[in-house]
């Protein structure tokens, strides 16, 4: 897997995570929501201007977005999160959707 496709994911992973939605990212970052659907699917490049703008967007960090160690994203969102209630199982199956529809 390369790098460029993890941190795709990753976009797509804080996002599930998060609970938003592409067209709240897209409007959260001021993008549209077709710049934001192909984003996911890497069919568009990153730069530093989007890579802050989406980090901004999802409330993370940018080394959270182009980290490669999965664990560690999802450790971080999650340990952000952990003021708010959430499912346990909700949250994983929502972590295998993203997987499975790769």
């Amino acid at each position: 897997m390369t790098q460029h496709y993890m941190t795709y994911n990753n976009i797509r992973l804080i996002r599930t995570l998060r609970r938003i939605s592409a067209k709240q990212l897209a409007y959260r970052a001021e993008y549209s929501q077709a710049y934001i659907s192909r984003l996911e699917c890497g069919k568009r490049r990153l730069n530093t201007e989007v890579l802050y703008r989406i980090a901004r967007a999802l409330g993370c960090s940018i080394h959270a977005i182009i980290n490669p160690n999965i664990t560690s994203v999802v450790k971080e969102i999650t340990t952000v999160e952990e003021q708010k209630p959430y499912n346990f199982s909700e949250r994983m199956s929502a972590i295998s959707n993203v997987f499975a529809n790769e």
